[in-house]
């Protein structure tokens, strides 16, 4: 299972990386500047770890991210939740690792690790 979770993730990139019309956010480096572009229309939030799962609407597990994210984010929770619902996963953990360098505006996981178990 843990595959599966990997390679949604590996496509959600992919389907960014080889948009027809690629985004430039290089000059997006503030939560104002973001919140600025969501007003436009440009950016939407997407919390990192979905309400579904239990995700909180709080600055660090929120990420503003092009619309057409928000639909592929869907779909894999979606996924997952078929996955559940089927028996398919019985234990999912999934962990941020915050990057904590001292000259890194983020607070965004520099990485997520996850543990999975399955009955299969």
């Amino acid at each position: 299972m843990k595959y599966l979770l990997v390679l949604g993730f590996a496509i959600l990139g992919a389907t960014m990386s080889f948009a027809e019309n690629p985004h430039d956010f290089t000059n997006v480096d503030s939560r104002e500047k973001a919140i600025k572009l969501v007003g436009e229309g440009k950016l939407v939030p997407l919390l990192l770890f979905p309400a579904e799962f239990g995700g909180e609407e709080i600055p660090q597990n929120t990420v503003y991210v092009p619309p057409e994210t928000k639909d592929i984010q869907a779909q894999i929770i979606g996924t997952l939740i078929k996955f559940v619902e089927d028996g398919l996963i019985d234990n999912l953990k999934a962990e941020p690792a915050i990057n904590k360098t001292p000259n890194l505006k983020s607070n965004n996981p520099a990485r997520i690790t996850e543990q999975d178990g399955c009955s299969i």
